[in-house]
């Protein structure tokens, strides 16, 4: 994604299309549980550590999904607050059924 990009909106639909294919949306989206997954059991367990395992894995999940079932570059790597914002709204929006998991997107 090397379009440069004037409003969050703007990104985020571009965002959308470089995640087009099921499994990397799937990926994606346990790798998101899974970071909160790490946070609620950090504070409960009081292994404050166990968030930056959360990101490791929630975000090493999510890079390899793009060069294996992508076949693109992680948005992550040239718009890294963007990014993670569109990546917590992807997971909403999938977690609450406005975006499916299933079908490939056809941009």
């Amino acid at each position: 994604m090397n379009i440069p990009f004037t409003d969050f909106n703007q990104f985020y639909s571009a965002y959308l299309k470089e995640h087009a294919n099921p499994t990397c949306r799937k990926i994606h989206f346990a790798g998101s549980s899974f970071f909160l997954v790490t946070v609620v059991s950090a504070f409960y367990l009081g292994i404050y550590w166990l968030p930056l395992l959360g990101i490791v894995l929630g975000y090493g999940t999510s890079w390899i999904s793009h060069f294996f079932f992508e076949n693109n570059r992680p948005t992550s790597f040239g718009y890294p607050i963007w990014s993670m914002h569109a990546g917590r709204m992807m997971f909403f929006e999938m977690l609450t059924g406005k975006l499916d998991m299933t079908k490939e997107w056809k941009s």
